[in-house]
């Protein structure tokens, strides 16, 4: 784990706030344990996605139960990185359109999430989604990390979410 001290006041906007601080690179420094993802000193979990993004999700469509495209509005006042608990069963992947995703149900409601964690779009790569579902952590019980993307000229003012790691 790295830890580190920034420099000055965050100069970025919400929900990208902090993500462009200057950091004191001499301040640098890493622990050897890794933390205990599901355990009694893991780190903060949501309830569910709506509630990690301050209950600001927007999609643009829900397909079978399942909400796809789903972002936050550029401005909007949340963390764009957080995660959940979910169970085993609550995740899978698919490949529309010949992209990774991840179809997410966090007992709230279920998202379609592009998934921009490298070591599943590797596994992907080399095996298909089979490969990808490999690689899942043996346990029943995963923290998923979900951040939000920046918004681009083909999408202004909405920051995607998509899945940044399964733990």
């Amino acid at each position: 784990m790295l830890k580190a001290k920034p420099t000055g006041a965050a100069t970025g906007a919400f929900p990208h706030l902090t993500e462009d601080t200057p950091i004191d690179s001499t301040s640098i420094s890493t622990t050897q344990s890794s933390p205990d993802w599901l355990g009694t000193t893991a780190p903060e979990v949501s309830l569910s996605i709506g509630e990690a993004f301050s209950n600001s999700l927007q999609w643009n469509k829900v397909f079978r139960g399942v909400h796809q495209g789903v972002y936050v509005p550029t401005g909007t006042q949340c963390s764009s990185l957080a995660a959940v608990k979910v169970g085993k069963a609550d995740i899978s992947f698919s490949q529309p359109f010949g992209k990774l995703v991840a179809i997410l149900d966090d007992s709230a409601a279920s998202y379609q999430l592009s998934v921009s964690s490298h070591i599943y779009k590797k596994g992907w790569r080399e095996g298909g989604v089979a490969k990808a579902t490999s690689l899942l952590p043996n346990r029943i019980k995963f923290h998923v990390r979900v951040g939000l993307a920046r918004d681009f000229e083909g999408q202004p003012n909405r920051c995607y979410l998509m899945v940044n790691g399964i733990l």
